[in-house]
Parts: C-alpha cells; structure tokens; sequence
C-alpha cells in the first residue's frame, strides 16, 4: 500500500487494497465500520461496496486543523472512524458551534456541497480524527459506473440533510438545559466519566477528598494507603517500583506478597515507618 504525507501533519493511504489491509490494523478495522455504516443507510450489493470503498482516501488530522474554511466551496464529504468534527462560524472574533460529528456518522456542509456556493461555516477537528474522504467529483464518476450507489447517495444526503434540521433546531428551539439534556443522552458513555470525580467527592463516604489531601491520586497508591502502608512509602512505592505499575491494585494478595519480598532492598526511611 502506498504511503504519502500531505502536508505535515495529515497522512493518508491511498488505494483500496483488500489483500494488503492485514498490515495495517486500523485500517481493516476502520473499512469494516464504514462497511457497516453504509449497509445500515442502503443494501448495496457486494461489488458496489468495493466500489465505493475504493474511492475512499484516510486521512488523520490533528485537533485544530481545518478540513473547509469558511468562504471556501465544500467538494468533500468525509466519515468520522475516530475522534469528531465540529461545524461553527465566527462572529466578532468568536467561534459559535452549530453542529458536531461524532464518530461512524458523515459530515459535510450539505448547502455547499449541494449548491457550490461558498460555505458559511468552518468544519474541523475538534481533537485528533481520523476521516475518510470521498470527493463530490469521484462520487459523481461512481454514480455513473455502479447505478445501485446512486440510492445509497440520495438516502445519504436525506439524512444529513434531517441532521443538520436537527442541529439547527437544538441552538433555535432549545434553552440550554434542554441542550445539555440532548448531549447527555447523545454522548452519556463520556459525560459519565467526565461527572465522576465530581460524584466521587460529593458521595456520602467517598475516601476522594481524603486521598486528594494525601496526595494519592493513583489507584496503586489508594490501594497501598488501604492496606495501612504509610502515605509516603506508598507514593514511593507507586512512583520507583516499576514492578508494582505492571500488577493489578485489585490483587491485594499478590501486592502484599511482592511488598514483603522488596522490603529488605528498600531505604531505612521505609523501612521503619
């Protein structure tokens, strides 16, 4: 499979090579979920996949970078494997968000694209992506050589179209507790984890705080604090034992085990606490 850099800091692999995919994980990985994605928007026979899979060019950017600048004309519709895209315009220096593109979904700017016009908004990274990209002008050409596509790509634009209505309507008709209600229901998996050291400090008997003012902030040193081993003998033990890092904390047997067995080589300090 061939390699080239576009730019600096956007790599894409050109070519659809089924019998050369093994080398490069990822890649299988990423085809077989665009595989899916598009067999759940139209039941494309197997040799029309191929197809549309073979116009497909990877590409990675990092959080930050551009894929349409606003005046520019949008060409390009791209499917999100990892990471996601954010659509916003800018109005007296700010950036206001109008859509956001999480992964297994398309994005484009559907008024752009449809009419060649010059885009309105900004699409880009909003932490490192990795896309695919299928140009209007090879879809086009596709259109033309595999007429089931044709069906897949009037059903495509019907949902980008419904979602970007969405979107619109979210910023117009919503307060924002509603909004923050729509995001938490659409991305619980990582408000879930992003509320939960808040839940840890405020549970009735969290040992959060605690650990907070211990300076235990690793798991292993929380465990080591646990089986009544002195604050600065676990934090030594968790930041110079390499040996420790590779155990489970959950694995108190073992843990005290392997503490008996390095007692003798630690420093007096240690030692005697």
């Amino acid at each position: 499979m061939n390699l080239a850099t576009e730019k600096k800091s956007i790599v894409f692999v050109s070519g659809y090579r089924p019998d050369k995919l093994l080398n490069l994980r990822w890649m299988q990985f990423t085809y077989d979920r665009l595989k899916r994605k598009v067999l759940s928007i139209a039941d494309l026979p197997a040799k029309d996949l191929e197809s549309f899979c073979a116009i497909a060019s990877p590409l990675k950017y990092n959080k930050g970078q551009i894929l349409l600048k606003e005046g520019e004309t949008c060409r390009n519709i791209y499917f999100v494997q990892q990471g996601y895209l954010r659509s916003y315009y800018t109005r007296d220096g700010l950036e206001i968000n109008t859509g956001f593109h999480f992964e297994d979904s398309f994005a484009t700017n559907l008024k752009s694209l449809r009419t060649q016009l010059p885009s309105e908004s900004f699409l880009a990274a909003a932490e490192p992506v990795l896309v695919f990209r299928f140009t209007s002008e090879m879809m086009k050409d596709l259109y033309a050589r595999c007429p089931p596509i044709v069906d897949f790509g009037k059903k495509l634009l019907e949902i980008l179209a419904i979602e970007q209505e969405e979107e619109l309507n979210l910023f117009r008709l919503y307060s924002a507790e509603e909004r923050f209600r729509h995001f938490e229901r659409t991305v619980s998996y990582k408000m879930v984890l992003m509320l939960k050291p808040l839940y840890d400090i405020v549970h009735p008997g969290s040992l959060f705080p605690r650990y907070i003012e211990l300076g235990a902030f690793r798991p292993l040193t929380r465990r080591f604090i646990e089986l009544n081993i002195p604050r600065e003998t676990a934090i030594y033990l968790s930041n110079r034992r390499r040996r420790f890092a590779r155990m489970d904390p959950d694995d108190r047997q073992g843990l005290i085990r392997e503490i008996r067995n390095i007692r003798s080589r630690l420093p007096i300090w240690y030692q005697i606490q």
